[in-house]
C-alpha cells in the first residue's frame, strides 16, 4: 500500500510540474520555400532549382538553445553539358541546434544552425553511358549549417523569418558537394508565452 501511495505521488508531482513546464516552452511550426543553388560538381551539372519545406522548432522559453526538425525538397533542371541526366530531385530532413540571439530583447531575432542529417537524390530520366557509372537513386549524409532571421512581435503567434543554408553531401557521387538554400517562410508559435 504505501509502495502505491508514493507511486501515485510521484505521478501526481509530474503532472503538476508537467504544466508549468509546458508553459515555459515554445513550439515553432511552419513552412518554407525559395531557391535551391548546387555548388562544387553538381553546379557543373545542374542549373539553380526551388526548394520547399516544412520545420518545427522547439525550446524553452527563456532559453536561446533549441533543437529544431526539418523537412525539405529541392529540385534541380540539368545544365546542357549534363550528359549523365534529365535532372535532379533530392528530398530529406535534418535535426538541428539552432541559437537565437537575444529573443527577450528584440523583435529582430537573428539565429545560426548546426546540424546533421539524409538526403534522397534521384535523376530524372537517368542515362546509362557506356564509359560512365550513372547513379539514379540513393540516399547520402549530410551536414547543415546557416542562419536567418526572425520577426517576432509581443501579440502576434505567426511570424515571418527568412533562411540563409548550406547543406553539404558526402560520398562519391558526382551530383555530391554542397547545395545552397535561400528561403522565406513564416511560423506560428504554439506554447509558452506569446513572443517578444
Amino acid at each position: 500500500m504505501g509502495h502505491r501511495v508514493r507511486a501515485l505521488g510521484l505521478v501526481l508531482a509530474f503532472v503538476a510540474g508537467a504544466g508549468p513546464l509546458a508553459a515555459q516552452t515554445r513550439v515553432d511550426i511552419g513552412g518554407f520555400g525559395g531557391f535551391s543553388l548546387p555548388t562544387n560538381e553538381a553546379g557543373d551539372l545542374y542549373n539553380g532549382g526551388y526548394t520547399l519545406g516544412g520545420t518545427i522548432r522547439y525550446h524553452p522559453e527563456e532559453w536561446p538553445l533549441g533543437l529544431q526538425v526539418d523537412g525539405q525538397y529541392m529540385t534541380h533542371s540539368r545544365e546542357d553539358t549534363n550528359p549523365f541526366d534529365g535532372g535532379l530531385d533530392m528530398y530529406g530532413g535534418s535535426v538541428s541546434a539552432v541559437f537565437s540571439f537575444y529573443p527577450e530583447m528584440s523583435s529582430f531575432v537573428p539565429y545560426m544552425q548546426v546540424g546533421g542529417g539524409a538526403y534522397n537524390l534521384t535523376a530524372q530520366n537517368a542515362r546509362q553511358l557506356a564509359d560512365s557509372l550513372v547513379y539514379g537513386s540513393q540516399v547520402v549524409p549530410a551536414i547543415v549549417f546557416g542562419g536567418g532571421f526572425e520577426y517576432r512581435t509581443f501579440t502576434s503567434r505567426l511570424i515571418p523569418y527568412i533562411d540563409l543554408r548550406l547543406i553539404g553531401l558526402f560520398g562519391s557521387d558526382p551530383r555530391e558537394g554542397a547545395f545552397i538554400t535561400f528561403t522565406g517562410g513564416l511560423k506560428y508559435v504554439m506554447g509558452g508565452k506569446k513572443p517578444r
